[in-house]
């Protein structure tokens, strides 16, 4: 509608000036191309452009295969003689997101250590590798502690002199159970939580806590889960029942919370009823319109 409106614009005072109709059509459409399909060819473009990636850059080592674009959005590389990748072996592969290649490829020294995995802990390293006669230190997570004492690992020609373990603490609880008509908030991929920690819980809509509260705490003491404040059914504060509001052709009876409004089918289209509990009582607005 625009477009005509700016035609309409362009071709009357042409007109009044002795312009061709044919030219004024023209500078529309040249104006359309310019401000309409251009900026628009740069969008798509950008966009396409947004999640794609450039040829990866690798230094010791070679693509797999070695092209100028990768349409999978997947590349293989393997090192040079000498040389290993930084993923626990002599091939690797990574994986273009958002722009950007993960994990970033590197070819190490075949000497150089990659980082154990360590279940209940990860290790502390600002490269992503280890060279070699580096210590590696360990961090476990929430929960656990190193299995024993021991000298702390050297990277020795590739390998690591011992691989150290994490287990659960003394006094650490596992995931809690779940809660009847509650949902505990916290992170989902943790196992273990430390003595002492505390999970919230939200009760599920129309029940409450015996205190009247929505959320609750739990506390890990002593490997267990401390027992949780119920969540029970809030009882309503307004029952309209069947018999008493038959021309609304009622299936079940409706319960109602204090200050809660529902709508209902009032006999004409389009119209409805509505029903606000309040002080325990139903109170009826007139038959009208939907809004």
């Amino acid at each position: 509608m625009w477009i005509l409106s700016f035609l309409l614009l362009t071709w009357v005072p042409a007109v009044l000036h002795g312009e061709t109709l044919r030219f004024c059509l023209m500078k529309g459409f040249y104006f359309f191309l310019l401000f309409v399909c251009c900026p628009l060819i740069l969008a798509v473009s950008a966009q396409g452009a947004a999640g794609s990636c450039a040829r990866p850059e690798l230094t010791h080592g070679f693509l797999v295969p070695d092209q100028q674009s990768y349409p999978e959005n997947s590349v293989t590389y393997a090192c040079d003689d000498g040389f290993k990748s930084a993923m626990e072996g002599w091939w690797g592969t990574t994986t273009c997101q958002n722009g950007k290649w993960f994990p970033e490829l590197f070819c190490i020294d075949e000497n150089s250590c990659v980082p154990p995995k360590i279940p209940g802990g990860k290790c502390l390293t600002t490269s992503g590798w280890f060279e070699e006669n580096e210590k590696l230190t360990v961090d476990c997570d929430p929960g656990y502690r190193l299995t024993k004492a021991f000298p702390q690992p050297i990277c020795i020609k590739g390998s690591w002199t011992s691989i150290p373990t994490c287990e659960k603490k003394k006094g650490a609880c596992d995931r809690p159970p779940k809660i009847s008509n509650a949902t505990i908030l916290h992170e989902a991929s943790q196992e273990v939580f430390a003595e002492g920690s505390k999970l919230r819980y939200e009760c599920k809509t129309g029940h409450n806590t015996e205190d009247g509260k929505t959320q609750e705490s739990i506390t890990c003491r002593a490997g267990w889960w401390m027992t949780p404040l119920p969540c029970s059914r809030v009882s309503p504060a307004c029952v309209m029942k069947k018999g008493r509001y038959a021309y609304f052709k009622l299936t079940k009876e409706e319960l109602f919370m204090e200050g809660e409004i529902k709508s209902f089918d009032c006999g004409h289209a389009d119209h409805e009823q509505r029903a606000r509990c309040t002080n325990s009582e139903i109170f009826l607005t007139h038959c009208k319109c939907k809004t």
